[in-house]
């Protein structure tokens, strides 16, 4: 009788099942290089045992023949050996053997591994999930278990949604109002969405709603994602979607107006006055300030859903309307492709790279900025030949 599979998501890209058996228990050592400490490090504290740099019965080996992220695991009566040629192949070597002894015959401390050949690597270089934690906040613990989830399934970016109409959560001594009136709304549960409320039976009301990370928090689950070879791509949402931050500081609006941290789903016409300099000066030292917290280069700028403010640069600022005549530009479309520009140079003073939703890409905006499509549908002017900007899609 053949001797079935063990369950891997994502399937390998090769698997094939050998006679005999290989028992690790509590006392089976870990043997890794330096370079693959993360892969070793990982096993060893689901084993509850050592990371042994001179002998082990798991080895893990470095084969410079493997393609970056892949790797080779191999289960014989004799021991186990996890080949790659770098620290991301060998850590998923290292996850792959953990699914596999979560679903062995185990007793005792003790796991029975059937004999096998595994040879896998990843089909996509970014393999993503998100967390919205602007409209609901949920901690040091609830994320370090959702990137603990990312890891097993070899998720490798975690798009961090951390600004938004509905609440700021990143502490900032550049800007305290930040937290003192942006991290804080009067509603926990938001209204708006009525079919979502239907289905769910939830109403808007609530306590006041008040959360944000300190930083030395950010940094804490920034190195928890490096130790699972996760890399954080924050989100600050510009210039739409800027609710939150218009309550704290109104003089960078278009109107001028007193604004609240929203209490609704849905989008607003508020946006960030994109025609004075102060909200350039703005943006910049809260980029800086934020930036210095996340290490991996690429940055999310948002961008998304600004459309209806477009008429308010249109049609009712008359600074904006001086900015566009300035720029020889007519459409508040043009003006968002000018904001993005100044806003991405901005980043790469900073080290990073930028990313941006489709919907707030314009033909004018600089073609080093990535597009993530969070709906698909492709404007005709990016299926142009020349047209050699890079997408990725959620």
């Amino acid at each position: 009788m053949s001797k079935p599979k063990y369950s891997i998501i994502p399937k390998p890209q090769k698997y094939t099942v050998n006679d005999g058996t290989y028992t690790v228990t509590q006392d089976t050592a870990v043997l890794c290089i330096p370079e693959f400490i993360k892969a070793g490090k990982y096993l060893s504290g689901f084993l509850k045992t050592k990371t042994d740099a001179n002998n082990g019965s798991i080895k893990f080996n470095k084969d410079a023949s493997l393609k970056s992220e892949a790797y080779k695991l191999k289960i014989t009566t004799e021991g186990i050996t996890v080949s790659a040629s770098d620290e991301n192949g060998a850590f998923y070597g290292a996850v792959t053997l953990k699914i596999m002894l979560m679903q062995a015959k185990s007793s005792n401390g003790v796991a029975v591994l059937n004999c096998c050949d595994i040879y896998d690597y990843p089909k996509y270089a970014y393999r993503g999930g998100m967390m919205d934690e602007a409209r609901h906040f949920f901690g040091v613990d609830a994320v370090k278990k959702t990137l603990d989830n990312m890891a097993l399934l070899k998720l490798n970016k975690f798009h961090w949604h951390l600004c938004d109409d509905q609440g700021y959560r990143i502490e900032s001594e550049e800007f305290p109002l930040l937290n003192e009136i942006s991290s804080k709304r009067k509603y926990e549960l938001l209204g708006g969405a009525e079919i979502l409320s239907k289905i769910s039976g939830i109403q808007k009301g609530g306590d006041e709603y008040f959360h944000y990370y300190k930083k030395d928090e950010i940094r804490e689950i920034v190195d928890y994602a490096k130790s699972l070879c996760i890399d954080i791509i924050p989100e600050i949402d510009l210039p739409g979607h800027t609710v939150a931050i218009l309550a704290a500081y109104p003089e960078l609006s278009c109107l001028k107006g007193e604004y609240e941290v929203f209490c609704e789903n849905g989008i607003t016409k508020d946006i960030l006055c994109a025609g004075q300099e102060e909200t350039y000066e703005f943006v910049e030292k809260l980029l800086t300030e934020v930036c210095e917290l996340f290490p991996y280069k690429y940055f999310h700028m948002g961008g998304d859903e600004a459309s209806k403010g477009h008429k308010i640069w249109e049609k009712e600022c008359p600074v904006c309307q001086q900015k566009m005549k300035e720029l020889g530009i007519e459409t508040g479309k043009d003006l968002q492709a000018y904001f993005n520009n100044r806003v991405n140079e901005m980043l790469k003073k900073l080290g990073k790279k930028s990313i941006e939703w489709n919907d707030g890409i314009g033909e004018n905006t600089d073609s080093d900025i990535t597009g993530h499509y969070w709906i698909l549908r492709t404007p005709a002017w990016i299926k142009k030949e020349n047209d050699k900007r890079k997408f990725i899609v959620s």
